[in-house]
């Protein structure tokens, strides 16, 4: 059975400093952190405010 965990993620517009909510649905990620390092590496470190789970 696979189990798929939902991260709730912010991430700060790059241009406008916004900030905008979304949902990252993973069954591979187990936690936070493991998420917050797959966004870093997307996004850029500036730019991903929060993951929660």
């Amino acid at each position: 059975m696979i189990i798929n965990r939902v991260f709730r993620v912010q991430v700060a517009d790059s241009r406008t400093g916004e900030v905008k909510s979304f949902s990252m649905v993973s069954s591979t990620l187990a936690s936070e952190a493991e998420a917050f390092e797959r966004l870093v590496a997307q996004f850029g470190v500036a730019r991903v405010v929060s993951v929660t789970l």
